[in-house]
């Protein structure tokens, strides 16, 4: 009876249950080798939606729960392979229903261990993640961490099903067998009122099958049988609600063994015609491997993710098939140096394929090999090294942009690129030097030493340009903790003769404005301070507070300190007063300086409602 409910809804819901999409699926193309991974990922994600719902319809029609079974783990699988960027938040909702099909092995790949200590998720993914995370890997120490967060999580008002989710995990970390069923019963019951997760298990599009089937309390209990002891669990009742498909569960015990990646045969949906390659993405997933960043979270490095993947895929007879008459740029970025001298033809080295030469697609290859001698073959034959046309970067941003390298066969080729003319100097986009995107490679500085001394014997090199987020190389250096290079770049600069209006800006940039004191008051009255410099002294005094009045206002909305008698604050109001009116008045002449103004529109736009001065709204070029 449950089986045919099921099915009967999931008729409704669904826009088809058919499976014709085994016979072909239309695939967005892109021809551009560097755009191209994107797209993939996106044919990677429409393939699989509603997969996991029409295969439990065609299971609960046919009374065969392995064709359900089989339809959640290529679901999931497909779901990691497309997952875009920046998505850790959701993996915990996809890791349940990964466990929903007993797929071990992707789980391991969808959550490392390591994941569970990042503090930048929004509270409900970081709580969850963490608990998860100690749960299935019977963490202690971060378990303890993560039940100290949930009991603050929940002591605060939010969404009910969060609330149950949060409480069944705890119950579980506890061991609190008698109220693990009931709460899942629950948690059925608030998916049926709440879209607020299932757009995670639905591809945000239509979450009226989640409400019908859920995917996600499958997971949960499944993590109950993963966390307890077999007698434990078999004490555990069933869910009592009609989103937990009783037969399923039976089924999936029977096969809770199961682990490793798909085998073709068992998979729900088979892919055919230009689509075939993506069966393979099911049976090869990569290893996940993580990065970390400065500020020491740790997440999975998706760049290096879909590099290896298709890297694979672009070896496979289904995938080539496809793209059999790829351009030669296809080779230069992603094949081999046999394989590129079987596409090139003479004169490819000064053709345009997608807007860049031959030679930029070579320095973007991920196999080391192939990147230098395909590079070495290209510039032996007269490759440009000229900026990509509209993109700024020239062959340096390309090259030390990526993640692996030889550094001393690296070091060679910019040596070559030196030669041939290529610009150290490059501003590229948001502009950053090509010396930056080498303080951003994930290389300790003994490794980069052979590319320090290259570069800083360099002539003529630029050191003050200043990205669009107003950074300098050697701020870059010390925001990467490149101690080493840093010192490198002051001692460099100190050595360097400079005008006084720029000695005076450097002191204004380096400033600690959070200690106050005379040093605003002396460059205002310096002989070489413009307009520039007032504005920029003006705002960073917190000029925004005082041109909409709210600068040190106290509950009652008088201007004062925030303290009584705090005349600090006071002297601060007084200052800048005096000069804002020195600014009106024309004190201060446009010079070689100039200013970004950093207001928001939303700012802007308050302060023209208060008649400010078009002086105070607009940028100095």
């Amino acid at each position: 009876m449950q089986n045919r409910m099921i099915a009967e809804k999931l008729e409704q819901e669904l826009t088809s249950v058919s499976t014709a999409r085994t016979e072909y699926m239309p695939l967005r193309e892109d021809r551009d080798p560097f755009t191209f991974l994107k797209t993939a990922a996106v044919n990677i994600r429409e393939a699989h939606i509603d997969l996991k719902y029409i295969g439990c319809y065609h299971a609960c029609r046919k009374g065969d729960m392995g064709i359900m079974y089989h339809a959640v783990r290529q679901d999931t699988r497909l779901e990691y392979a497309g997952i875009l960027q920046g998505a850790e938040s959701f993996l915990w909702i996809q890791a349940l229903i990964a466990l929903a099909g007993n797929d071990h092995s992707l789980i391991r790949k969808m959550l490392p261990r390591d994941t569970g200590y990042c503090d930048r998720l929004h509270t409900i993914h970081r709580v969850t993640s963490r608990l998860l995370t100690a749960l299935y890997y019977r963490y202690d120490v971060l378990g303890r961490r993560a039940l100290k967060a949930s009991e603050t999580f929940l002591g605060q008002k939010h969404p009910k099903i969060w609330l149950l989710i949060v409480q069944y995990l705890c119950a579980l970390w506890r061991k609190e067998t008698d109220r693990l069923s009931p709460l899942l019963t629950d948690i059925c019951s608030a998916e049926r009122r709440s879209d607020l997760l299932l757009g995670q298990c639905t591809d945000g599009t239509n979450p009226a099958p989640e409400k019908t089937v859920s995917f996600l309390v499958h997971g949960l209990f499944a993590l109950a049988q993963h966390c307890l002891s077999p007698e434990e669990f078999q004490q555990l009742p069933l869910p009592e609600d009609r989103a937990f498909l009783k037969e399923y569960e039976e089924y999936r015990r029977t096969v809770t063994g199961s682990d490793g990646p798909e085998r073709s045969d068992a998979h729900f949906i088979h892919f055919t015609e230009d689509a075939a390659w993506l069966n393979e993405v099911v049976d090869f997933l990569p290893e996940t491997a993580l990065k970390r960043e400065p500020d020491g979270d740790v997440f999975i490095d998706y760049e290096d993710h879909y590099e290896n993947l298709f890297t694979h895929l672009l070896r496979s007879p289904a995938f080539q098939r496809m793209y059999q008459d790829r351009d030669v740029c296809w080779a230069a970025k992603w094949d081999t140096f046999d394989h590129f001298l079987k596409q090139y033809r003479a004169g490819d080295e000064r053709k345009l394929f997608y807007g860049r030469g031959l030679l930029y697609y070579a320095l973007a290859n991920p196999d080391l090999d192939a990147r230098y001698r395909i590079s070495h073959f290209l510039l032996d034959n007269g490759a440009g090294v000229q900026p990509v046309e509209k993109e700024y970067d020239g062959p340096f941003h390309y090259l030390l942009r990526q993640k692996y390298h030889d550094i001393p066969h690296t070091k060679m080729l910019c040596e070559e690129l030196l030669r041939r003319g290529a610009d150290p100097n490059q501003a590229g986009a948001r502009n950053l030097l090509p010396i930056g995107c080498m303080i951003q490679m994930h290389y300790s500085e003994t490794e980069l030493t052979p590319l320090y001394e290259l570069w800083l014997s360099i002539p003529d090199l630029e050191l003050n340009l200043r990205t669009f987020g107003g950074r300098r190389s050697i701020d870059l250096a010390r925001e990467y903790e490149r101690n080493i290079l840093a010192g490198q770049l002051e001692t460099m600069m100190c050595t360097e003769e400079k005008d006084p209006y720029t000695l005076l800006a450097e002191k204004v940039d380096s400033y600690d404005w959070s200690k106050g004191g005379s040093f605003p008051g002396k460059v205002l009255k310096d002989i070489h301070c413009d307009l520039a410099l007032a504005l920029k002294i003006f705002y960073l005094l917190d000029g925004y507070s005082f041109l909409s009045g709210t600068l040190h206002n106290d509950s009652s909305g008088n201007t004062s300190s925030k303290m009584s008698g705090n005349k600090a604050a006071e002297k601060q109001t007084a200052f800048i007063e005096k000069l804002y009116g020195d600014i009106l008045k024309g004190r201060y002449a446009q010079g070689p300086g100039t200013f970004k103004n950093p207001l928001t529109k939303v700012q802007k736009y308050k302060l023209r409602k208060l008649d400010t001065p078009d002086i105070f709204l607009e940028d100095i070029f």
